[in-house]
C-alpha cells in the first residue's frame, strides 16, 4: 500500500504536465479572435485604436418581423485589397484600410509573411530597427544581399527631400535596383524627378527652339 501511495502523486504530476501541454497546443492552433484594431482615419501617422467593431449583425426579417443576428461580413472581407482579410489585419496589428500601413513600400501581407522571425518587422514603423534604413531597403537586403545606401533618418536630418521608403529619388526604379536612388534631379534642371515626369533626362523639358531667320521652317497658315 505504501508503495502504491508514493507512485500516485508522481502518476498525477505527470497527467497534469501532459494536460498542460496539451492545453497550450490547443490554445496555439486555435484560431484567436480580435474584435479590435488599429487604423489611421486621418493619415497623420499616427494610429488609433478602434475598440469592439461589430462581430454580428442584426436586421428585420421583413416577412415575419423577426430580428435575424448573422456574423458581420466586415471581418472577412478585404478593405484595403492587400490580399489580407479585415480579420486577419486585426490579428496582425495592420491598418485594414491601408494596404501599406507604414507607408514604406512593402504591402502589408508581404511585412507580415516575408518578416524576420528573429527580428520581425514593425507594421506600423518605415524603420523597425531604427538604423535609418527603410524596412523595404532591409527586406531585399536579407533576400537578395543588396547594400543600402538611402539612410532616411539622415536626408530627414538634413531636410532633404525624397519621393517614397522605396524610391528615394523617384525616378521609378526601387532603391535596390538603382544605381543611384539619391539622385532627385536626373537632368540638373532644378525639377525634383517626380515632379519631371516625361523629362527626367531632358534639362530642356520637351522645348524645342523655333529654327533661326535664315531657316526658312515650315509656316503654317502664315504663322510659324
Amino acid at each position: 500500500m505504501s508503495n502504491y501511495v508514493q507512485i500516485l502523486p508522481r502518476f498525477r504530476s505527470r497527467w497534469a504536465l501532459a494536460l498542460q501541454v496539451f492545453a497550450m497546443i490547443c490554445m496555439l492552433l486555435q484560431p484567436l479572435t480580435v474584435n479590435a484594431y488599429w487604423t489611421d482615419t486621418n493619415g497623420d501617422g499616427v494610429k488609433e485604436w478602434v475598440e469592439n467593431p461589430p462581430a454580428l449583425m442584426n436586421s428585420t426579417d421583413p416577412i415575419t418581423g423577426e430580428t435575424i443576428t448573422t456574423p458581420n461580413s466586415w471581418w472577412d472581407q478585404n478593405s484595403d485589397s492587400d490580399n489580407l482579410t479585415n480579420a486577419q489585419e486585426a490579428l496582425y496589428g495592420s491598418d485594414p484600410y491601408s494596404s501599406d500601413s507604414d507607408h514604406d513600400g512593402l504591402l502589408d501581407d508581404v511585412e507580415q509573411s516575408l518578416s524576420d522571425p528573429l527580428e520581425p518587422f514593425d507594421l506600423w514603423s518605415w524603420d523597425s530597427d531604427g538604423d535609418g534604413f527603410s524596412d523595404f531597403d532591409a527586406l531585399y537586403q536579407r533576400i537578395q544581399g543588396y547594400n543600402p545606401v538611402v539612410n532616411y533618418v539622415s536626408l530627414l536630418t538634413a531636410g532633404t527631400s525624397f519621393y517614397s521608403y522605396s524610391d528615394a529619388d523617384g525616378d521609378g526604379l526601387k532603391n535596390f535596383e538603382d544605381p543611384n536612388p539619391l539622385d532627385i534631379d536626373r537632368d540638373c534642371d532644378g525639377i525634383l524627378n517626380w515632379h519631371d515626369t516625361g523629362y527626367m533626362d531632358d534639362s530642356n523639358n520637351g522645348y524645342v527652339a523655333p529654327p533661326g531667320d535664315g531657316d526658312p521652317g515650315v509656316l503654317i497658315g502664315g504663322v510659324w
